[in-house]
């Protein structure tokens, strides 16, 4: 049984992988909402605007953008005052990480977990399994 998610929300600098991964979710079939936004800047004004109920329970979020990066957005996402914050799942999703960058996130407890783009069926199964059963 597939899980109920209010919203999940992609953070991707690539108009092409957003397009991409919403169709993924889209044939899943798993929620009533996908909200893309192009950074992290975005993904933080975005959810200061929205009301609790719409927070997203799931979100991918991408390693290198413009304005501000995962690990920029990371940091101002802990400060956010969000309900249910337990119940939201972050995921790096990336082609490729150095091993500079994948210290700095195996290192931050928000972060789920990372997995390598794109975004596959097979994947979102695994991730909703580990994060919602």
């Amino acid at each position: 049984m597939k899980p109920e998610l209010n919203s999940i929300m992609l953070i991707d600098d690539s108009y092409a992988d957003n397009l991409f991964h919403s169709i993924v979710i889209e044939e899943a079939n798993l929620n009533k909402k996908v909200t893309q936004v192009r950074n992290g800047l975005e993904a933080i004004n975005y959810l200061k605007s929205i009301n609790p109920e719409e927070q997203p329970n799931l979100i991918f979020l991408d390693y290198n953008m413009p304005k501000m990066n995962a690990t920029e957005f990371i940091e101002a996402y802990d400060k956010l005052e969000i309900d249910n914050r337990e119940n939201v799942k972050i995921i790096l999703l990336t082609t490729s990480l150095s091993p500079f960058d994948m210290d700095k996130v195996t290192n931050m407890e928000t972060i789920d977990s990372f997995r390598r783009k794109p975004l596959t069926m097979e994947m979102l199964n695994e991730i909703l399994e580990e994060s919602f059963s």
